[in-house]
């Protein structure tokens, strides 16, 4: 009996040491897990710090370069805007002034001529009919105009010859002006029957004109009378 409780005292005193052994060495595993984690802990994470977008501070700097912008578009266009009022230019009139005396114009301004060229009875030779812009107009230099110069009457226009006999020298004289009729000559002929400045006759120079079908081109004589014995006089 005594055997059995001297083992039995043995038994628990084993238990317990190894109980005790295993309760010590727990903590210390434990400490030194938790102390494993803290090294890895403060590895891997930093201290901690609040980020704060100052909203503000983007819009003030989106506004400024919007500002900056529209400045700059600004000063363009008024530098745009000045040089054309400095090369714009005040078109006169060119209207029954010589070509010539409209092209000095046009080469002092910068300006150059789209020319066409018409014949008119109204207008002499290289006198302008019309043009565009008109007189007044504000133009840029550099431009184009379009201007309509005269050639002079048609040579090739057939002309509708009047009944000379009914017309005195001073009527042939403004028919011939007014029609352009340059190549008519009127010459005085001594003709003591007829009184003076009565329409004589007239001569064709080209055989192949007549009355139906002359044109300005064509040479013609007219003959008036003069009571004077005087040299045939063309007037």
């Amino acid at each position: 009996m005594s055997d059995f409780l001297n083992q039995f005292e043995k038994d628990k005193y084993k238990s317990d040491s190894s109980n005790s052994v295993e309760d010590v060495q727990k903590p210390i595993i434990e400490k030194e897990e938790d102390k494993s984690n803290q090294r890895n802990n403060a590895v891997i994470q930093g201290p901690s710090h609040d980020i704060v977008i100052d909203k503000s501070f983007n819009k003030s700097r989106i506004i400024k370069y919007i500002i900056m912008g529209i400045v700059a578009v600004a000063i363009c266009l008024a530098g745009f805007f000045a040089f054309r009022l400095a090369n714009r230019i005040t078109v006169k009139k060119l209207v029954d002034i010589n070509l010539s005396e409209a092209q000095s114009w046009a080469l002092k301004n910068r300006i150059e001529f789209n020319i066409t060229y018409e014949f008119s009875i109204l207008k002499e030779k290289d006198i302008i009919i019309t043009q565009s812009p008109a007189e007044g107009y504000k133009l840029q230099k550099g431009s184009v105009m379009d201007i309509t110069v005269s050639k002079g009457a048609n040579p090739d226009e057939v002309l509708v010859l009047p009944n000379f006999t009914e017309m005195d020298i001073s009527a042939i004289r403004e028919w011939i002006k007014s029609n352009k009729a340059i190549n008519v000559n009127v010459f005085m002929e001594y003709d003591e029957k007829i009184p003076s400045g009565e329409f004589l006759r007239m001569e064709f120079h080209n055989d192949q004109i007549n009355e139906s079908n002359y044109t300005r081109k064509e040479y013609l004589s007219l003959f008036t009378a003069t009571p004077s014995r005087l040299p045939a006089a063309a007037t």
